[in-house]
């Protein structure tokens, strides 16, 4: 390997390198091909970051890329190109310098073409959100007058324009066990789903008496 201290010596020695400035970097990323293919592997893995499973606010995506990207350039990358820059001269401090300009390239990027869009996904959901907060507390009043209640029937008791937010409002009280569906007989095929809050979901026949 080049870097070893003898076999350094005598290629400088020979004069090799003398009339050849980018030759030290070309043999450096030969040798390390796999090395430099790694970290930039990583750095792609780390792009992913701008594309959440779910709705997040482009800033807060933005600051975790770049914190993850400077930790691994500064912690990883930087310092084996530093040892190695003492076997293979300064000039691979330009392929070090590569890797900082694609991080630098992702992130405008993501800020040029994805960052309005997802900020005005972001926005709508934090409203829809508010919305759906209003809706909850409804259906939980109308809950608490009927016990139990059919779930067509309380969701026909909103507008029809309003039905589909109300279905959401639902989904999200079942997967909280705030509500739960239940039926009158669970023998009985096609019987209909009654809706009962969380505390009486255990009681909810007594109600029937």
């Amino acid at each position: 390997m080049l870097h070893d201290p003898k076999y350094k010596d005598e290629i400088y020695q020979s004069g090799y390198y003398d009339d050849k400035p980018d030759a030290l970097r070309d043999e450096f990323e030969y040798f390390y091909e796999k090395k430099l293919d790694s970290f930039q592997g990583k750095l792609d893995d780390l792009s992913d970051i701008f594309n959440p499973d779910d709705t997040v606010h482009p800033d807060n995506l933005l600051a975790r890329y770049d914190k993850k990207t400077t930790e691994y350039l500064t912690t990883k990358v930087f310092p084996f190109f530093k040892e190695m820059e003492k076997f293979y001269g300064t000039k691979i401090m330009d392929v070090y310098q590569e890797y900082v300009e694609r991080v630098l390239e992702e992130r405008n990027n993501f800020i040029k073409y994805e960052y309005e869009e997802m900020l005005k996904e972001f926005l709508e959901e934090q409203e829809y959100e508010k919305l759906c907060q209003q809706y909850e507390k409804r259906i939980v009043d109308i809950l608490k007058e009927n016990v139990p209640m059919k779930q067509v029937a309380l969701i026909n008791s909103f507008p029809k324009e309003e039905q589909k937010i109300v279905k959401d409002c639902l989904k999200y009280l079942m997967r909280e066990n705030r509500v739960f569906r239940v039926r009158k007989d669970i023998n009985k095929k096609g019987s209909p789903w009654f809706l009962v809050l969380g505390e009486h979901r255990y009681d909810w026949q007594s109600f029937l008496i």
